[in-house]
C-alpha cells in the first residue's frame, strides 16, 4: 500500500521499507524513522540503542531521559518494556504538507542520533 508520505522520501530522506525512512546526514551518519500511520495522525519512532547496548550508559537511565525530554521539542525519549530506548513524535494529518512532514521526520532522526551517539557513540545506519 502506497502512503502519501512516501512521495515526500525524497533527497536525504529514502524510503528504506513500506514503513520506514533512511535519513542520511551530511557528516556519514544516519538513522531509521518507523511511520505509523493512525487515523489522524502518523506517529514517528526512531529506535536510539537496544536494552544490551544502553545497559551500562549514565545517558540511558530514567532520570537522565526525564531531564533530556524536559529540553527536547517535538520528540519525546522513553524505555520501552524490554529496556531498547526510542525517541517518538506525532504530527497530525489535518493540513500537513511535504515540506513539514520531512522536518519532522529530520527532528526526530537528528535527536535520536544524537542521543545514540552519547549512549553508545556506534552508528546504526
Amino acid at each position: 500500500m502506497t502512503h502519501t508520505w512516501h512521495a515526500w522520501c525524497v533527497g536525504d530522506l529514502q524510503l528504506a521499507a513500506d514503513n520506514r525512512i533512511e535519513v542520511l546526514f551530511a557528516h556519514g551518519r544516519g538513522q531509521y524513522v518507523e511511520v505509523q500511520e493512525r487515523e489522524r495522525s502518523y506517529e514517528l519512532m526512531s529506535l536510539i540503542a537496544n536494552a544490551a547496548a544502553a545497559e551500562f550508559s549514565p545517558y540511558a537511565c530514567v532520570e537522565a531521559l526525564w531531564q533530556r525530554n524536559g529540553s527536547a521539542r517535538l520528540v519525546g525519549f522513553h524505555r520501552d518494556a524490554h529496556g531498547n530506548i526510542a525517541a517518538r513524535s506525532w504530527i497530525a494529518k489535518a493540513g500537513l504538507v511535504a515540506a513539514e512532514f520531512q522536518r519532522l521526520v529530520r527532528h526526530v532522526a537528528q535527536e535520536a542520533d544524537r542521543l545514540e551517539y552519547l549512549l553508545t557513540g556506534a552508528d546504526e545506519v
